[in-house]
């Protein structure tokens, strides 16, 4: 993430939140987010109970399958693996990064056997996601008016 302007960070940290919510309730176990930079980006989550060694392995695979499934001049898949999130629990992170040039007809074989065999992103989902550069500035809050963290108490008296 280190080549991302601050736009496409902001970008990818809702992403990377969206998905968090999502696994959380066990309604996704991975997601591909491409970034403008044309790098993808996998975001796998699994139970507390899982090997840790079989989640990097399962991530570097959607990886692969991620980078035979991008359009063209996307080289670069990093992927990044944790648990679901519980709250007050501490958590592991795992990452892989891929970079494949060129994609062969073996690479395009052994995708195919991947997504017949285990599934990994066999049916993907996608949808667009926009955001502002610039995002519209908050209300102005009164020093008497109540705090918009939701505290019950006057901004001055919390926030201000």
């Amino acid at each position: 993430m280190a080549r991302e302007n601050r736009f496409n960070r902001r970008i990818l940290a809702q992403s990377f939140n969206e998905f968090m919510r999502e696994a959380a309730n066990s309604r996704v176990r991975s997601r591909i987010s491409p970034s403008p930079s044309n790098v993808h980006y996998v975001f796998l989550a699994g139970a507390r109970h899982e090997d840790r060694d079989a989640r990097r392995k399962e991530l570097s695979l959607r990886c692969f399958v991620a980078r035979g499934l991008a359009d063209f001049g996307v080289d670069t898949v990093v992927g990044l693996a944790t648990e679901r999130y519980v709250p007050n629990a501490g958590f592991s992170m795992d990452a892989v990064m891929l970079n494949k040039a060129n994609w062969t007809q073996a690479d395009q074989e052994a995708l195919e056997r991947i997504q017949r065999d285990l599934g990994y992103f066999k049916n993907p989902r996608s949808q667009r996601v926009t955001s502002d550069e610039f995002p519209k500035p908050l209300p102005k809050v009164g020093r008497n008016d109540p705090c918009p963290c939701g505290s019950g108490r006057k901004y001055k008296k919390c926030h201000g």
